[in-house]
């Protein structure tokens, strides 16, 4: 695998592009191997989140550093630390939800 200079701010992450992370992460989580060269550093990044979340790797100082960015962040923001309760994930009938560039359409019964 070619190393990918690490993600360490929230201005470096905002280059990212969203499907490049998005897709990364969905291989990383599936343990699909390791990004080559053909792959982007947004891919990179999704790939080894996916593979953290997905326990086959433990994360590094350079994932504490964006985590602690990103903290920082929402508490100037005044979100505090602690995560906004999730939404039910019953489904309704015609509901769409956005994921960032993606509409998640669910069928209607």
């Amino acid at each position: 695998m070619p190393e990918f200079e690490p993600i360490t701010s929230v201005a470096e992450f905002a280059l990212l592009d969203e499907a490049d992370l998005l897709f990364g992460y969905m291989d990383g989580v599936e343990g699909v191997s390791a990004p080559g060269a053909g792959h982007s550093r947004g891919y990179a990044h999704g790939w080894r989140n996916g593979m953290i979340a997905s326990g086959r790797l433990q994360p590094c100082a350079a994932d504490d550093m964006l985590a602690g960015a990103f903290r920082r962040l929402r508490e100037q923001k005044g979100g505090g630390t602690q995560p906004k309760q999730k939404a039910s994930t019953t489904p309704v009938p015609g509901r769409q939800e956005s994921l960032g560039s993606f509409v998640i359409k669910e069928p209607l019964a």
